[in-house]
């Protein structure tokens, strides 16, 4: 599993500079992400996916982190 983790690296930093994010920020996201899926690797369901598990944290991070910083 760490080597698909891995190689899903890139991909997330791409997925987190389309939430318009610099470098930076968007390599926090992807740290907060994979720490937070080291953290809760017990509810990883492989029948999805690594990378879909990783995304869907990615999304759910990026939500209460632009909901603090963003307003409508």
């Amino acid at each position: 599993m760490d080597e698909s983790v891995l190689a899903c690296v890139p991909g997330l930093l791409k997925h987190a500079r389309g939430f318009q994010l610099d470098e930076e920020r968007a390599e926090d996201l992807v740290a907060s992400t994979l720490t937070w899926a080291i953290d809760h690797v017990d509810q990883f369901d492989p029948r999805f996916g690594i990378e879909n598990w990783l995304v869907f944290i990615t999304d759910m991070l990026a939500c209460e982190v632009l909901g603090k910083t963003r307003t409508l």
